[in-house]
């Protein structure tokens, strides 16, 4: 994760709050942050990205005192971290944002996790298997230039016609990146199928195949299945 600058803080809380204000009630939400990386929310483990950073300078303010959050994180001169009610172990930084910066806090928050997914995905393809080029021009030939899923001519040129190379058990669910995982297919039925079951993506696929169609699919697959096992 060394594509942007990222700062050793880690978010560990996310709380929606509420003060009453002259009788009213003030929404917000406050943020806990730790240095301690073993205590960061599921799904942020990478540090707090610059972008992030930027936005709780910008928006945010001590959640005790109210006064600005600097540019480094650094903690607030009050020097409290601690209301009582979360715990504060391993606390670093409590700060807090109006409700209306939510939609541009939760864009950053869903950037994040593209970020850390892909690098989750590029980790896995360079550690569980391989598959050389001649192995994709072997399977190319076994599925006479056809979509796995839906019979589509594909090319090995660029274009809207390029094939695709899906994992059949993505790699999210534990597939490998062997290429006894590997079958091509068009672009639509790449960004359709995600991270389904590829059983399951065939099932469904072939219900809006013709006849005709379904016969050369069903073909195809069977000479993959027969690769496969070679």
């Amino acid at each position: 994760m060394n594509e942007i600058k990222r700062f050793n803080y880690y978010i560990r809380m996310i709380i929606g709050d509420s003060e009453d204000i002259d009788g009213g009630d003030n929404s917000f939400w406050r943020l806990v942050i730790t240095d301690d990386s073993s205590k960061a929310e599921d799904g942020y483990p990478y540090g707090i990205p610059i972008d992030l950073a930027y936005f709780i300078h910008m928006h945010c303010k001590c959640y005790f005192c109210g006064a600005p959050i600097n540019r480094n994180l650094s903690k607030c001169c009050c020097g409290i971290v601690d209301d009582g009610i979360v715990d504060p172990a391993n606390e670093y930084m409590q700060a807090r944002f109006e409700y209306d910066f939510y939609d541009e806090f939760n864009d950053i928050l869903n950037r994040e996790d593209r970020r850390v997914r892909s690098s989750q995905r590029n980790h896995v393809l360079s550690t569980r298997g391989e598959h050389s080029k001649e192995e994709i021009d072997e399977l190319f030939r076994k599925q006479d230039g056809l979509c796995f899923y839906c019979g589509t001519p594909l090319s090995k040129k660029d274009g809207p016609s390029k094939l695709h190379k899906d994992h059949f058990v993505a790699i999210v669910n534990g597939g490998i990146n062997d290429i006894s995982n590997i079958v091509l297919s068009c672009r639509t039925c790449n960004l359709d199928k995600r991270d389904l079951d590829g059983n399951s993506f065939i099932s469904s696929r072939k219900r809006n195949l013709d006849k005709e169609t379904r016969g050369k699919v069903n073909a195809i697959q069977k000479k993959v299945d027969a690769l496969v096992r070679e």
